[in-house]
């Protein structure tokens, strides 16, 4: 299905994005995967990520999904366990990850929009799809504009 809940026939309006989101500050992650598994694009995107936060210790809770693991057994070990600790979520319990569903809710939204405005605002991009070149810069740089423009209840924002 797409992300507009229509049946898919084309496989070019399809992607594997993977999100994540401090739940301290509130800085998401939004990076773009070639494909599900242990890539190093992605590997190094969240090491980035994990670094720019800033934190001593960082505990990573994801789903039961083997490439997930697999992505997260390898960021400790770049980063060392004593840096970052794992944690799968129970099975079957969506609600021990809704804070970070909320925040993929919100990055696929905004990718939605970005690719949309893009498509209207520039006729050259009228068959711009989510395997163009631009969308896996545009998912980090949609995660960056919310980390510098989202102002939180606390009046504050993540960046």
């Amino acid at each position: 299905f797409s992300r507009e809940g229509e049946l898919v026939e084309y496989e070019s309006r399809l992607a594997t994005v993977l999100c994540g989101t401090d739940m301290s500050s509130g800085w998401p992650l939004m990076t773009f995967v070639p494909h599900k598994g242990a890539d190093q694009y992605v590997i190094k995107a969240v090491v980035v990520w994990i670094n720019r936060l800033g934190y001593d210790k960082v505990l990573i809770q994801y789903d039961q999904e083997s490439p997930m693991r697999a992505v997260v057994e390898l960021v400790q070990k770049e980063l060392g366990a004593s840096k970052v600790q794992l944690r799968e979520s129970p099975k079957g319990s969506k609600q021990s990850l809704g804070g970070a569903e909320g925040n993929n809710r919100q990055m696929a939204g905004m990718l939605r929009c970005w690719l949309s405005f893009l498509r209207d605002r520039f006729p050259a991009a009228a068959d711009l799809d989510i395997n163009h070149l631009v969308v896996p810069w545009l998912c980090r740089h949609i995660a960056w504009l919310w980390a510098r423009l989202h102002v939180r209840h606390d009046r504050m924002t993540p960046f």
